[in-house]
Order: C-alpha cells, then sequence, then structure tokens
C-alpha cells in the first residue's frame, strides 16, 4: 500500500495543498530520508493531531496528504478502483444565482438560492439561503445554531436533513438582520449520503475503510430536490412556520 505525501514547501494556500504530491511508496526501493516534527500552521491557527510521519529529503519537508488537507478544512477520499485521492474543500458562495425560491413567514423572509442548476459531479454544490427579519421592532425567536435547515432528496424522494441538536437559543433580530447559510458539502451532503446508504444496507454497520475512503462530500449523478426547512418559533407567541423553500437541481 503507498501513502501520500505533499511537500509543505509548496503550499501558499488552499488550493495547493492537493497538487504538489510526491509519493513515497513502501516497495523494494527505498529512500533515506529524515525524521522531522515541524510545527503546521495555518492562517495562524496550530493544526491539531495527525498521526503520519513527517521527513525531509533532499531539503524539503513531507507531510501526509490527509493530515495537511484536514487542517485546512478538506475531505480526503481514495478511489481504490481507479487509483485516484480525491481532496474536496469547501468553497464558499458568491455571485449572481440562476435560480431561488422565496417564502413569506410572518415578519421574516425565508430565500434559497442556487448559482448552477447543472453541477458537474464532483464540483460543489452552489447552494445558500437565507433568513431576513422585515419587521419594524426587534423580535426574539427561539432556534438552534441556525434558524433553518437544509433537506436533500433524490427523484424517488429520499434523503432528508442532517440531525438538527434540539438546542433552542434566544436569538434577537432588529429590522434588517440576515441570516445566512450555504449548503454544507461536510454536514448536509453526507447525511444524504449516509441515510441513501443505511436504506440499501439496513441494520448493517458501515466498515471503517468505507467510512474514511468514500466520497460522501459528493452528491452522485441525478436530479435532486434542496430544501430550506424553518427551525424557528417566535419567543412571544410561540408560533412556528411550516412553509419551506424549495429548488432543483441537477448533478450531471
Amino acid at each position: 500500500m503507498s501513502k501520500l505525501w505533499i511537500r509543505t514547501a509548496a503550499v501558499t494556500g488552499l488550493a495547493a495543498a492537493a497538487w504538489s504530491l510526491s509519493v513515497a511508496a513502501y516497495s523494494s526501493d527505498s529512500l533515506q530520508v529524515k525524521p522531522v516534527q515541524p510545527r503546521l500552521v495555518f492562517n495562524g491557527e496550530e493544526a491539531k493531531g495527525g498521526t503520519g510521519p513527517m521527513f525531509s529529503y533532499r531539503d524539503s519537508t513531507y507531510v501526509p496528504l490527509r493530515d495537511v488537507s484536514t487542517a485546512m478544512g478538506a475531505k480526503v477520499s481514495y478511489d481504490k478502483e481507479f487509483n485516484t485521492v480525491h481532496v474536496d474543500t469547501p468553497v464558499p458562495v458568491n455571485g449572481k444565482s440562476k435560480v431561488h425560491a422565496t417564502k413569506t413567514l410572518g415578519d421574516f423572509k425565508l430565500s434559497l438560492y442556487a448559482a448552477e442548476t447543472e453541477v458537474p459531479y464532483g464540483k460543489p454544490i452552489p447552494v445558500w439561503a437565507q433568513l431576513e427579519y422585515l419587521g419594524d421592532k426587534e423580535a426574539v425567536v427561539n432556534q438552534g445554531f441556525k434558524p433553518f435547515y437544509f433537506e436533500i432528496r433524490d427523484e424517488a424522494g429520499e434523503g432528508g436533513g442532517a440531525l438538527i441538536p434540539a438546542i433552542l437559543i434566544p436569538t434577537t433580530y432588529s429590522p434588517g438582520d440576515v441570516f445566512l447559510d450555504q449548503l454544507d458539502s461536510f454536514i448536509d451532503i453526507p447525511s444524504y449520503n449516509f441515510t441513501i446508504y443505511q436504506k440499501a444496507h439496513p441494520n448493517e454497520e458501515l466498515p471503517a475503510q468505507m467510512l474514511k475512503d468514500t466520497r460522501w462530500s459528493t452528491l452522485p449523478p441525478g436530479k435532486y430536490t434542496i430544501t430550506a426547512r424553518p427551525d424557528f418559533s417566535l419567543k412571544s407567541t410561540g408560533e412556528r412556520f411550516e412553509e419551506s423553500a424549495e429548488i432543483q437541481i441537477t448533478v450531471k
């Protein structure tokens, strides 16, 4: 089995993590390397954890790709069939939407957007939502970590959303306040993929290697309905809102 390493000298930002690779294979060939233990600091924060060895070879320092990628907020998966390592990084959504849906919830407006309606397989899903407060005086709501969550369902209606902690936090909204969030490739999409896998393999424990190597943060090709569902109530009246906004996208 081979391990992937990356030269730290070549890392200048998030995008560089997957592109300056060297391979040190456990085979009949051997290299004389010097073990090192440098501190890894990303954007001013020291990386914690990581189990792979680091070494110096020909004046360059090598560290495991998975450790570097994880420290930089990326997910690494390995496709054994095609001998391919995938590094998926969170990409902030910006730019103009191509499709959107809006629902009015009392003095709030819930809007859902997508920058693209057709997304190539393996690319980030450019979907985001916002809750805007339209009232003319402060309002307090009880919400979780955010006032809405995303659901992903396929053409058969299978799927769902990430589990939301049942912790309600009184949150004050002033006139014009906006809460913005994007579809999370490390929470929302893996939650959908886990749900589909468990439905197809009931009562089966997920193999540890599969949990590590499967590309959970990517939607398979297909047509999907993505929903922004409200998850808050007015503190003054206890009123909850059921209407949600939804859009359709295709992964090709």
